[in-house]
């Protein structure tokens, strides 16, 4: 069964859960909101396909990159609404145009599970879709219920490109191998990615900010394009019939501060396997950050193409599949040449998993405790003077930009 694996282990993919014939494996979440498959005794048949489809038990092939690019979005619509430099959006535009099915990570609010938000894996065939699956995400995604739909795709003949964490991925691809389906028509889309808090977190978050600003979250961004390229979140708020977007200061609520500082992570995401330069997705996506260092000569204030601060992507072409996506699907990118060296300067998720903090079991004990209120101050002390100074600064910003007219 399953359950033989531990749980600092197990990273909640739910591929054991999409692949029991029985039904006698679901994923319930623990007191901190972190999902973990539960078998129940009494349907399960011993037939071992759990653990054939466990990434964790059989471990996913993993690649040394073939190339690695500099890339953004040549659409300025599809630049601006992607958290960096919309290479997969760019990718999966022309995806769908050509027939193909992508699925990713969504925000559904009022999600039929009777909470006010879920992150969780869907399934997009039109352009309109696609918008749900851009920008960032800093929480763990459900996929096990899409991992059954991308197989009848496969076996329907149809291409797919999935994006994921890389545990998600992994989880994909065993899945498949316990369920001998072919997967030539599949392209996968790994994500840079330095670990996960649980989606139980932003629930208890985008809650306190319905409290505090007296009306519902209906949406929300981690990051606000309009404003730059990094952390400038926002959300949408309905009070009785009217709604508007409230923007916020970085550091304003503490969650970026959680979230950047790995306080609040899935205990597998400190000793995460795919956190280092072999990948097992067809290619890699994430921000190139410390570009303006490893190639000031690809920007615009260099003379070249990729505009820095509308965001650019890293994105690294792993096995001959990741190739062919790029070659074929590519189009709407504009892709210059770098290094896994240059990468490596500041990309930390292709070095190393984050190390676990020593003050993560006090955070999640006010999130149990206290509720997200509990895990803000905490931030607070944990800033002192430097959480008003950070504030002030970036509201004296945003007073600028608005006399500026932008």
């Amino acid at each position: 069964m399953i359950d033989r694996v531990e749980k600092k282990d197990c990273a909640g993919c739910g591929a054991c859960a999409a692949v029991c014939p029985k039904k006698a494996i679901s994923l319930q979440e623990n007191e901190d909101g972190f999902r973990f498959p539960v078998t129940d005794g009494s349907l399960c048949v011993q037939c071992g396909r759990c653990e054939a489809a466990c990434p964790v038990l059989e471990r996913t092939d993993r690649k040394v990159p073939l190339a690695v690019y500099a890339a953004a979005a040549g659409k300025e619509r599809v630049l601006m609404q992607s958290a960096s430099g919309g290479a997969f959006s760019a990718l999966a535009e022309d995806f769908l145009r050509e027939g193909g099915i992508v699925y990713g990570c969504a925000m559904v609010f009022g999600s039929p599970r009777g909470q006010a938000v879920s992150l969780q894996h869907v399934r997009v065939s039109e352009k309109r879709e696609l918008a749900a699956l851009s920008g960032s995400k800093y929480a763990q995604s459900r996929t096990d219920t899409v991992y059954p739909q991308v197989r009848r795709d496969l076996l329907e003949g149809r291409k797919v490109l999935f994006s994921g964490t890389p545990c998600q991925c992994a989880g994909l691809r065993q899945y498949l191998l316990a369920e001998k389906t072919a997967a030539e028509h599949l392209y996968t889309a790994d994500i840079l990615c330095h670990g996960v808090p649980a989606e139980k977190m932003f629930r208890q978050y985008l809650d306190y900010l319905g409290r505090k600003y007296r009306g519902t979250v209906t949406a929300y961004q981690f990051r606000d394009k309009q404003r730059g390229f990094t952390y400038f979140p926002r959300f949408r708020l309905k009070n009785k019939e009217r709604e508007r977007w409230v923007l916020l200061a970085t550091m304003e609520e503490g969650y970026w501060y959680l979230f950047q500082n790995s306080l609040a992570n899935r205990e597998s995401c400190y000793s995460c396997p795919y956190a280092s330069a072999e990948r097992c997705g067809d290619i890699s996506l994430g921000d190139y950050w410390g570009i303006e260092q490893a190639h000031p000569e690809l920007l615009t204030s260099g003379g070249g193409p990729l505009q820095r601060e509308k965001g650019v992507s890293l994105m690294l072409v792993n096995t001959a599949q990741g190739k062919k996506l790029l070659d074929t699907y590519g189009q709407g990118l504009r892709c210059c040449p770098s290094t896994l060296d240059a990468a490596l300067v500041r990309g930390d998720a292709l070095k190393k998993p984050s190390a676990m903090p020593p003050e993560r079991d006090e955070v999640l004990r006010l999130l149990r405790e206290k509720g997200y209120e509990g895990a803000l101050a905490w931030v607070k002390r944990a800033m002192g003077a430097g959480y008003l100074k950070s504030l002030m600064k970036e509201k004296a910003k945003a007073v600028l930009r608005s006399r500026r007219g932008g």
